[in-house]
This record gives C-alpha cells, sequence and structure tokens, in this order.
C-alpha cells in the first residue's frame, strides 16, 4: 500500500490520483491507494510526498544514512534501525539533507510492524525553474503556472504519454515546456509568436528537458479556419487563454459580466472549430474566476450554458487560487 500526502486544493489532488489509481481512503491530506506501476506516480504534480509501506525486517536491512522520524521513536530504536542520528520535519515539508542524504520514514505508535518510507518528492526545483527562469516573462499576459500545467496534462493523458498535444495560445510556452517533459509531442500557436520563440530557444538548450520529440509551429488566430496540420496530428489540447488584465483590481458584477461576454463569443466559436477536428479526444482549459469588490465571486455561468449546447463538459470544483490575485482559474474539460 502506499499514500500520498496532498498539495494545497484536495479535489485536484483527488481527481488527478484517481485518475488510473483506486483511492482506498483519505484522511485529512492524506491518500491511501495501490497501485501496480508505482513508477507512474514520479509523475503526479499535485502531492508533496508519496510514501510506500514496508514491513520492520525490510526497513532493518536499509542502509541508512540520515533518517526523518516522528516522536514515537524511541532511544532504543537508535541501534535497532542501525542509524546514526534523526531528525524531525514537517509532513508538508521537505528537508534538502535528508532529500538528498537520507531517508525519510513515518513510524506509527497504533501500527507496530510497518514503516512508512518516502519515495517520491515533489520536484519543486524543477517548476520554479519554468516558473522564473524563462528569459521572456510578462504579467501583463499572465503566466500560467508549471504545477497547474502539469495537472492539466495529466488531466488530459491520465498519464498514458507520448501523444500530440497543441496550445492554441502558446504564450510563453509554459503548457510545451511541461508536455515536452513529459514525452509528448507539441502543435503551439498564437496571434504573436514572438515570445513563445524566444522562450523555446532557451527551452531546448537546458539539459534536462531535451526529449526526442516533435513539436510544430503556427501563427493561428482561433476564430479562423484551423491549420490543416494542426487538425491532422492533435490529440489532445492543453491550454490557457487570456484570463483579462485584472490582476490588481477588483471588479464589480457590471464589469465581470461585460467581460465574459465580450470572451465567450470568441470562446464559442474556437470550440465550434475545435470539434470538427477528427483526432482530437478531449480540451483541458482554464477559464477565468473573478473575486468582485463585494467579495462574492463570479463564475462564467452564462457561458457554462451556451457551450452546453454544443459539447460536454466537466467543471472541476475546486478552483486554483494564488495569493493576492483578484482573478482565480477554474479548470474545464471538453469532451468530443
Amino acid at each position: 500500500m502506499y499514500f500520498a500526502i496532498a498539495w494545497k486544493n484536495l479535489k485536484l489532488s483527488e481527481k488527478e490520483l484517481s485518475l488510473i489509481w483506486k483511492i482506498l481512503f483519505k484522511e485529512w491530506r492524506i491518500f491511501f491507494f495501490n497501485t501496480n506501476d508505482f513508477e507512474k506516480c514520479k509523475y503526479l504534480s499535485w502531492f508533496v510526498k508519496i510514501w510506500e509501506v514496508i514491513s520492520i525486517d525490510n526497513f532493518v536491512n536499509i542502509e541508512k544514512k540520515l533518517l526523518w522520524s516522528n516522536m514515537y521513536l524511541k532511544p532504543y530504536h537508535k541501534e535497532k534501525f542501525n542509524f546514526k542520528r534523526y531528525k524531525q520535519i514537517d509532513l508538508l515539508k521537505s528537508d534538502l539533507e535528508i532529500k538528498n542524504k537520507g531517508i525519510e520514514a513515518i513510524f506509527f505508535k497504533s501500527i507496530k510492524d510497518s514503516v512508512w518510507i518516502v519515495k517520491i518528492y515533489q520536484n519543486i526545483d524543477f517548476y520554479e525553474t519554468i516558473d522564473f527562469s524563462k528569459p521572456v516573462r510578462s504579467m501583463w499576459i499572465w503566466m500560467m503556472p508549471a504545477k497547474l500545467t502539469h495537472l492539466m496534462i495529466n488531466l488530459a493523458t491520465w498519464l498514458n504519454y507520448w501523444k500530440t498535444i497543441y496550445d492554441p495560445f502558446s504564450g510563453l510556452w509554459t503548457t510545451l515546456m511541461m508536455a515536452n517533459y513529459l514525452w509528448n509531442n507539441t502543435i503551439w500557436s498564437d496571434l504573436n509568436i514572438t515570445p513563445t520563440k524566444q522562450n523555446c530557444k532557451w527551452f531546448m538548450s537546458i539539459t534536462y528537458f531535451k526529449r526526442n520529440y516533435k513539436c510544430f509551429m503556427f501563427k493561428q488566430d482561433v476564430t479562423n479556419k484551423i491549420n490543416q496540420k494542426i487538425a491532422d496530428l492533435s490529440d489532445l489540447i492543453v491550454t490557457e487563454w487570456y484570463l483579462w488584465p485584472r490582476i490588481w483590481k477588483f471588479l464589480n458584477q457590471k464589469e465581470a459580466e461585460f467581460l465574459e461576454k465580450e470572451i465567450q463569443n470568441i470562446y464559442i466559436q474556437w470550440i465550434n472549430n475545435l470539434l470538427k477536428l477528427k483526432k482530437l479526444k478531449k480540451i483541458v482549459i482554464t477559464f477565468p474566476v473573478y473575486k468582485l469588490k463585494n467579495w462574492n465571486i463570479f463564475f462564467f455561468n452564462s457561458t457554462y450554458e451556451k457551450i452546453s449546447q454544443i459539447t460536454k463538459f466537466e467543471l472541476i470544483d475546486e478552483i486554483y487560487i494564488r495569493p493576492n490575485q483578484k482573478v482565480w482559474r477554474q479548470i474545464w474539460i471538453f469532451y468530443k
């Protein structure tokens, strides 16, 4: 048995984990599950740590340079478990020394014959490289968080990679970087492809991003007829459109309704175009959610109703929130 400690947004964690593994039960921020393909766990995005349950006998035989444990560890365990020292760490945090040199484990007082060993840590450095090291970054055109992009790709692929992912609003190339890292071919387009090209050049120079994959670039207005090559190759779409430049301002109800109407027509026309693609199976996209001046939350309810008339879709209930931002994100999944 395994268990995973979820990051914030528990519903997003549960949705991702349940794609291919059966969740046995959950408690607090911990999800317990079984899997016959543990290797795939390292591609999960929404979990801080993933642990495996092993027997005390197996744990005794593991070579240990450093150990983290909880308060239930007693002095005589030092000799029994053959380690020099240990220290305590918050379950939701990672200790660099332990991560690089030792073993992180939990000994539960109520479970005497088992030890819980960390097998996978969330790759925070990787996400930060994508988010903050790109040569072109802009708050004006927003920045799709790498971690959120990773989750959306997993929701699109069910962790079955080697697909061709199309991002029609490629922007700063975040989605394509993550799609490539996860062993997918990519197609990208935008009205302004300059920032995408600049970040692409940087991306290709970083060793651990390099993969044997195909990448195609187009300049495309999404309201026009879709390029035939895009139509022929695209398996999945993972993207985020322009959420609107309202990061520092609270909207009132009328402003929010106006923005929805302005965005809505483009979305409807674009989705209608995409539904004509024969190979396309799924679209995973974020829609804006506005926090209003009166502290109410504005969802795109009118858009929901219109889109429901042309295709089936799923909304992820829990919205993605970043501190101090007035515009949040909600993930939509369209099925053809």
